[in-house]
């Protein structure tokens, strides 16, 4: 699914997310929307190294789980083992499941698109992969609107990613 494709689906469920506030109690769950930076390391383990990610997050939020649209940019580093270079572009839709309380946990689990180019010796070779993704993290709300969260983030069998969002 393209970038576009991925970015018309989170703001289709996060439109059907927002309409859903549910009264229990004295409690009204209101849904919040929230887009957010990141930075981070990407390990790719002994064959790819790690570097410096950065990217976005977009977020459809209520107090007990998240609907987001994560990009974590183009990185691109040096293959470890065998010399050449390489290239990933990321991006993945996550649902989260949220701990209550101003500090709270989050285990996300989505769908992530990985693609990859590899160049080794001139030969240059491109992979595309979708595949289920997930992670956990935690975060500190500072506010109605700020939040801070740091997530660990296993993107492929080789890739980590370990990020501190700030999310407005």
């Amino acid at each position: 699914m393209s970038v576009l494709g991925r970015l018309i689906a989170v703001i289709s469920l996060s439109l059907v997310f927002s309409f859903q506030v549910q009264a229990r109690g004295n409690t009204v769950y209101e849904e919040t929307y929230h887009i957010g930076l990141l930075a981070g390391t990407l390990d790719g383990g002994s064959e790819f190294g790690s570097v410096e990610a950065t990217g976005f997050v977009l977020s459809a939020r209520n107090s007990k789980a998240v609907l987001e649209y994560v990009n974590y940019g183009s990185e691109e580093g040096s293959i470890l083992t065998g010399g050449g270079n390489w290239e990933a572009n990321i991006s993945g839709i996550y649902l989260s499941l949220l701990g209550q309380g101003q500090p709270y946990i989050k285990f996300k689990v989505g769908n992530l698109k990985h693609e990859m180019v590899t160049t080794i010796s001139g030969t240059t070779t491109s992979e595309t992969t979708d595949f289920t993704s997930y992670g956990l993290g935690m975060g500190y709300k500072v506010g109605s609107r700020l939040m801070i969260e740091f997530d660990v983030t296993s993107l492929d069998n080789d890739m980590t990613l370990f990020a501190l969002s700030v999310l407005f």
